[in-house]
């Protein structure tokens, strides 16, 4: 299912892989996967036991207190997404943009970071729109401190409920608040440290001015030092 999810052919037909997935999970000592959601799916599809399956939280390189963000401006608000761009992958890229675009306020910035991203600027060829090709982490980390929210587009169905995207702690340690779309797993972790809100981006786009100042000194969500290796 993760596959259907990101529209990724497989090299095999899909009951091999289930099984190859069933055997290797069966002799291993312990499963690590990074939410309990997505331990409790894949115990439930492939019939085992939860004892095998042990949650290791996605994390980043580098100390929170390393992070700091950029002196906001009043007069504009930057939106920003790191991840892959490919439109082949279902990951709410293409209706992100078009949502932003008819949504957003004419001094909002959308600013997008990852490979893939060339039929963007094909597609829009708008200005608001600012597509780079991928980035090293320090730089993403750069970017994200000049920029007043960092966004989790995916879809909330599928494999997408269950996950908490590597995103998330590179996000949050930059101190930079998180607008997601309800994803179970993910609206958890945000929840539980106080990282941002889960809603309708579309809502987001066009109430950022209140977005903005409801974040105006924030400062960064609670206990971030989990999300570091």
């Amino acid at each position: 299912w993760q596959s259907r999810s990101l529209n990724l052919p497989l090299p095999m037909r899909p009951g091999l892989h289930r099984l190859l997935e069933l055997v290797l999970f069966a002799l291993a000592d312990r499963v690590l996967v990074a939410t309990p959601e997505l331990a409790s799916r894949l115990a439930r599809d492939l019939g085992l036991s939860a004892e095998r399956f042990a949650v290791l939280a996605n994390a980043a390189p580098g100390a929170p207190r390393t992070r700091r963000r950029a002196p906001r401006r009043a007069d504009r608000v930057r939106f920003i997404y790191v991840g892959n761009l490919d439109a082949r992958q279902d990951r709410g890229i293409r209706a992100l943009c078009e949502v932003f675009l008819t949504r957003a306020h004419g001094s909002a910035e959308l600013v997008l970071i990852g490979e893939g991203g060339a039929w963007i600027r094909a597609a829009y060829r708008s200005r608001r729109l600012k597509v780079l090709p991928p980035q090293p982490e320090d730089a993403c980390a750069r970017w994200l401190s000049r920029s007043d929210f960092a966004l989790i587009p995916y879809p909330t169905t599928g494999y997408f409920r269950t996950v908490s995207p590597i995103k998330l702690p590179l996000y949050a340690l930059a101190r930079v608040p998180i607008i997601s779309t309800p994803l179970e797993a993910t609206k958890r972790v945000i929840e539980a440290h106080g990282l941002g809100e889960c809603m309708d981006l579309g809502t987001a786009f066009g109430g950022w001015a209140g977005l903005a100042r409801r974040y105006r000194g924030w400062r960064g969500g609670r206990d971030l030092a989990v999300f570091t290796w």
